[in-house]
């Protein structure tokens, strides 16, 4: 047994255990270990390594662009892509009620040119993109942006969020639309993408945003699922087979301070999920059963008059999440409490960045009359 599958102490380590390695296995429908269905410990037998998308974008293009360089040159695998108030629910940010809101918590995006400046000299073919915008625009910009550099919208990995069931403040879902044109725009995206661009997840359901409008852990997944199944029923209306794109289905959930609530949450909906592709739909690709599951932990959880305690609840959420063996996690921290993260955060290594941060902090605590 290799160095890598022991402890410091020289004990041997598996890659994961079951509750065979404590007892009798429990009665149940299929083993219980990855890779397996029901997939409660995740849809892969051997571990990757998860994409680390740190949440970016404020200002205009241009100034995004240069956050996403500069993240995916620390080693980043991914960027996700989040708007401004004017961006999400679809106002142009030339409007006198924007005023004070264009480019605050997330990037201006309102014509072609500013996808361009987004995506300008960033390799979209090699990493993945998460986008936190509506769909009827985010799509459509990235695969101009990816055109202009020649490369195949084939090659795209990625995923789009999908609500045209539910609405929540402060994203372009809640933009109240006709719910005819939301469910219009939702399965055309997923179809286009079924046939262009098969690496591309179109269908992220988002049960992050409904969880933070104040849903507990058994309440979101159950909305979530009965969203996902809603789009499903309306996609094989469409004429689509199943395993034609249930494979590419992925979930965001929520991350709260409740440890082994989360464990227990994430492992249930992908038991519920397996049972209702393969019992409901008639799914019979693996894939099609084993959803790909993603979560941002909460910014609801963080506190903005303490931020350096942040850091800490941050690092429990993502312990939980590791636990839980998602594909995914976005974690929020630092300063997310009211901002996405700033440069000081990301450049939390660089000497500058550190007397800087010290500085702002200073004037935090300043204004919110804290102790030093």
């Amino acid at each position: 047994m290799s160095d890598a599958l022991k402890t410091r102490a020289g004990i041997p380590l598996k890659p994961f255990y079951t509750a065979a390695d404590v007892g009798p296995a429990p009665p149940g429908d299929g083993p219980d270990e990855p890779g397996a269905f029901p997939y409660t410990r995740g849809p892969r037998r051997e571990p990757r390594p998860w994409i680390h998308r740190e949440l970016s974008g404020e200002g205009g293009p241009r100034r995004a662009n240069e956050q996403f360089k500069y993240l995916l040159s620390l080693g980043q695998r991914g960027i996700d892509v989040i708007g401004d108030v004017p961006t999400a629910t679809c106002m142009d940010p030339d409007h006198p009620i924007c005023a004070n809101s264009i480019g605050m918590t997330g990037v201006s995006l309102c014509r072609q040119q500013d996808y361009l400046d987004l995506y300008d000299g960033i390799p979209l073919g090699e990493i993945t993109i998460s986008n936190s915008l509506a769909p009827l625009f985010a799509l459509p910009g990235l695969v101009f942006a990816t055109r202009s550099q020649g490369v195949p919208a084939s090659s795209l990995r990625g995923s789009l969020v999908q609500l045209p069931l539910y609405a929540e403040g402060g994203t372009s879902y809640s933009l109240h639309w006709p719910h005819a044109l939301w469910l219009r725009m939702t399965l055309d995206s997923i179809l286009f993408c079924a046939r262009e661009m098969p690496k591309f997840h179109p269908f992220l359901e988002n049960t992050y945003t409904i969880s933070e409008g104040g849903l507990d852990a058994v309440e979101e997944i159950a909305l979530g699922l009965v969203e996902i199944r809603y789009i499903v029923r309306r996609l094989i209306e469409r004429g689509l087979q199943v395993d034609s794109f249930a494979p590419r289905i992925a979930l965001l959930v929520n991350c709260h301070m409740d440890f082994f609530e989360t464990v227990a949450k994430i492992r249930a909906a992908r038991r519920m999920y397996a049972r209702m592709m393969r019992d409901e739909f008639g799914a019979r690709d693996p894939r099609s059963m084993a959803i790909n599951i993603a979560s941002h932990t909460s910014g609801l959880s963080l506190t903005a008059a303490q931020p350096v305690l942040n850091v800490v609840r941050g690092a429990s959420q993502a312990l939980s999440l590791a636990f839980a063996g998602v594909q995914a996690m976005e974690i929020s921290t630092f300063d997310e409490a009211y901002r996405v993260p700033s440069p000081e955060a990301q450049q939390s290594r660089d000497k500058e960045a550190q007397s800087l941060w010290r500085h702002r902090m200073s004037c935090l605590r300043d204004r919110l009359e804290l102790p030093p």
